[in-house]
């Protein structure tokens, strides 16, 4: 048993500096316009998380902070904004930004949003903007988020549904493929782990939650062309499935691709399709 926990253990540490990795190498572009429905999903999650009364609230796997600073805006003066995240370059944008006067302290801390530095029942709400489906134990991350809730605390988090990124990211898949990437089957990209309204649900009543809430809505937007998702992809953790190209390989590969792209454009750009799901549970 203690030698399949230290592998296991061991398998879960590299994918988190896998993934924390990746999106260091991403983390100046990552606030890029292109990507502007991260931030525009965050201050929903925020919007339809009960953050009423709420003097102290947690960013899980806060990035460079969008969801963080959508609470911080909501919030009275006297409130307390924590961020926390495994990747220290996305921690330093977000440090970056200037804090409107007159809105909560917001602090940023390099943390395993898995293994919480935090005492029991010290946070009056958790939210979690598009970073579930990097847990490797989603089940065993949301009860240490409920950990560090205090009773009647709420926990909200984002996912992607189905269609999300389609079909632009299936063309993305294939010729990464192609080109010798070693992406996971069955699911290649970490957000397609928990597609379903029906998933996010189970996995809040699993950790106990109660007067569970799930929220499906289309959040998508035509980006100018298919320079657009380039660097919409190439801000973002899916630079990782090409990261094995050499620059001659990686112009080929961005020319052949864009060329795919930009020939299901229509009139108005290409669709980016983001269909977002928002879970919300309370702990008893």
């Amino acid at each position: 048993m203690t030698a399949f926990k230290e592998m296991t253990d061991s398998a879960s540490r590299t994918h988190k500096f896998t993934v924390a990795t990746a999106y260091d190498t991403a983390a100046v572009g990552f606030d890029a316009d292109t990507r502007r429905f991260f931030h525009n999903c965050a201050r929903r999650l925020v919007e339809l998380t009960a953050l009423a009364g709420a003097q102290t609230v947690l960013d899980l796997a806060t990035g460079t902070g969008a969801a963080a600073f959508a609470a911080a805006s909501v919030l009275p003066a006297s409130a307390h904004v924590f961020g926390v995240d495994l990747a220290p370059k996305m921690l330093a944008q977000a440090r970056r930004k200037p804090a409107p006067s007159g809105q909560p302290r917001t602090t940023f801390v390099q943390m395993d949003a898995e293994w919480l530095g935090f005492d029991r029942e010290c946070f009056d709400a958790a939210v979690c903007a598009f970073g579930i489906f990097y847990m490797p134990d989603i089940t065993s991350a949301l009860r240490e988020w409920r950990r560090v809730l205090r009773p009647a605390g709420w926990v909200a988090y984002s996912s992607f549904g189905r269609t999300a990124f389609q079909p632009l990211s299936d063309l993305y898949e294939a010729r990464a493929r192609h080109y010798g990437s070693d992406l996971p089957q069955p699911t290649a990209f970490a957000w397609q782990r928990l597609t379903s309204a029906e998933a996010c649900r189970a996995w809040l009543q699993q950790a106990d939650f109660q007067k569970v809430q799930v929220v499906v809505e289309q959040h998508g937007y035509y980006l100018k062309d298919a320079g657009d998702w380039w660097q919409l992809l190439w801000n973002g953790s899916w630079r990782q499935a090409i990261a094995h190209l050499n620059p001659e390989q990686l112009e080929r590969f961005k020319s052949e691709h864009l060329a795919e792209v930009q020939a299901i454009a229509t009139p108005q750009g290409l669709w980016l399709d983001i269909e977002a799901i928002f879970a919300i549970g309370q702990k008893p």
